[in-house]
């Protein structure tokens, strides 16, 4: 009997390398996980107040395809009060979490067999979304030394003849790296030169320790006929559960992704929306306060180890993640596992976020300061013990 099968399109799709670490973290329950980037904390009472209303009051059926005008006119007031960026509502397309929002834009941009430019070490969803819809997606390897920022050189050298779109991901997951002004404008300069989109994934806007956020919403109205935006809820409201993002766009880019998400999943969540509109509205005073705890630890974990033997950090100045290179005489998908199994701590092997990622893991700052000291005393004793193995004299026959 002839037997059924996957289509190839998933078949060549490989799993999250983040998700990989968790779901296997998951066999020991001792294990101190430091994997997922999830704020520990709850989401505010205020927006939590704000979805009970709404099922108390009914708001439990389908939204617009769109999401609802009042929470897309929040977000557009929002870019004009803090950045002067004068977007109508019908240039804001709210999603299901940041997520789906990139895989509109890359399917609202580019045909299968089109090609982006995504600069690694990158956030596990581009090649994700790139290999669902038939792009490639081409690494454009960054450098420690260069701050973990693209070069105009290397996009240059990376793109081809079916480039359509960069990826622009600052604060970055999973390096901390934040893009200045004028790093910006080199990446602008040569998407003008060659006619590309900028995909500009902002989510850790609110996540910086060292400078300012720049946001594309903040260059003139010329730069942003070419710029999706993407954001979410998830990080600055820990709101992660709730699944509610959006990307702001060209109008004619948006009208396009609302046709992939009336199939793709009708609408956003309309509890969800209402929640999001109070986070919007509402006080600020959370996401100030978890942003200092959260810099709080990055400081506590790039003390800890820029003191280790064997590794090398360069302090994050955004996200809530810290990326060492470890010389343990491993991979680290290698390392990944061997943490987890000995010193059962777990964290992301560097080569799930691109070939430039190999030699560091991915250590989440989301999680709390008890979880981070107990996961660095674990790679501390790690190190030691590999450090001691490789000291050991070999038995001469004396020792027989």
């Amino acid at each position: 009997m002839a037997m059924v099968s996957a289509s190839s399109r998933l078949s060549r799709l490989r799993p999250s390398g983040v998700r990989e670490l968790f779901e296997l973290a998951r066999r020991y329950p001792d294990a101190v996980n430091l994997t997922l980037g999830e704020p520990d904390a709850a989401t505010p009472e205020n927006v939590r107040e704000a979805a009970r209303r709404a099922m108390e009051g009914g708001l439990t059926h389908y939204t617009p395809n769109a999401g609802l005008p009042e929470l897309r006119r929040a977000i557009a007031e929002r870019y004009a009060r803090e950045y002067g960026a004068g977007f109508g509502e019908d240039q804001v397309l709210v999603t299901q979490g940041g997520s789906q929002a990139l895989l509109e834009a890359f399917a609202a941009t580019m045909d299968e067999g089109d090609s982006v430019l995504v600069p690694t070490p990158a956030f596990v969803g581009y090649a994700g979304a790139a290999s669902i819809l038939g792009i490639r997606a081409i690494e454009v390897p960054t450098r420690a030394e260069d701050g973990f920022a693209p070069t105009v050189e290397s996009l240059r050298a990376a793109a081809d003849g079916r480039t359509r779109a960069v990826v622009v991901n600052s604060p970055n997951n999973p390096t901390g790296a934040v893009y200045g002004r004028r790093a910006l404008e080199e990446i602008i300069s040569f998407a003008e030169e060659r006619d590309l989109w900028i995909i500009s994934d902002e989510v850790y806007e609110r996540f910086v320790f060292d400078g300012e956020f720049v946001s594309m919403a903040s260059f003139d109205a010329e730069v942003l006929g070419r710029t999706i935006i993407v954001n979410s809820f998830s990080k600055t409201y820990a709101m992660t559960g709730w699944r509610i993002g959006y990307m702001v766009a060209p109008r004619a880019i948006v009208e396009e992704a609302i046709k992939f998400q009336m199939y793709d999943a009708v609408c956003p969540s309309s509890i969800s929306q209402a929640a999001a509109l109070e986070a919007l509205r509402g006080p600020q005073d959370f996401t100030r306060r978890y942003v200092e705890e959260v810099r709080r630890r990055m400081e506590y974990a790039h003390s800890r180890l820029s003191s280790m033997e064997g590794v090398s950090v360069v302090r994050p100045r955004g996200a809530f993640y810290i990326f060492p290179r470890i010389d343990a005489g491993m991979g680290s998908a290698d390392l990944a596992r061997a943490l987890l199994e000995e010193e059962r701590v777990a964290v992301v092997p560097g080569i799930a976020f691109g070939a430039a990622g190999e030699g560091h893991v991915r250590i989440s700052l989301a999680a709390s300061m008890d979880s981070i000291a107990r996961g660095l005393d674990g790679i501390e004793r790690f190190l030691a013990r590999r450090r001691g193995a490789g000291r050991r004299r070999p038995l001469s026959n004396n020792d027989i």
